[in-house]
């Protein structure tokens, strides 16, 4: 081997074990998540109701662009599920997405990882107004 190859094949060695454990952005937010869900403007969302919540979020392994959430509020120390819902990843943004229309609402939830921590929100559409604003970090286990 000349060492020119000996050299570049020693860099690819050298930079493996740095690419095996970065993660993919899907797979960082795998796990448990517990927070804050706050109410940012009860004006336009008057039954908005400030929780402290715990968001177990999946990654079907067949659905690569999909996460599963399904979320739980705290209530008198105990979780009581508010739902499931399927996000999608917006390339736009780089941030987490998923519609919401009901016969009340049309929204769009929002999620992005910064630093450890999982922020996002809620939005009415079509006037963009925010209603919530969610903050929150990885679970410890039990």
């Amino acid at each position: 081997m000349s060492p020119g190859a000996l050299l570049r094949a020693a860099v690819l060695i050298a930079l493996l074990p740095a690419a095996a454990l970065a993660q993919s952005p899907r797979d960082a937010l795998v796990g448990s998540w517990r927070g804050t869900s706050s109410c940012t403007n009860r004006e336009a969302a008057p039954a908005c109701t400030d929780e402290q919540v715990i968001y177990d979020i999946a990654a079907p392994p067949d659905a690569p662009g999909v996460l599963v959430v399904k979320a739980d509020k705290i209530v008198n120390g105990q979780r009581e599920p508010m739902g499931e819902v399927t996000f999608r990843l917006d390339p736009a943004t780089g941030r987490w997405v998923s519609e919401i229309t009901t016969p009340r609402v049309h929204a769009m939830w929002h999620l992005s990882l910064k630093d450890g921590r999982l922020s996002g929100g809620m939005f009415l559409l079509p006037a963009n107004t925010v209603i919530r604003a969610i903050e929150l970090h990885r679970d410890a286990p039990r």
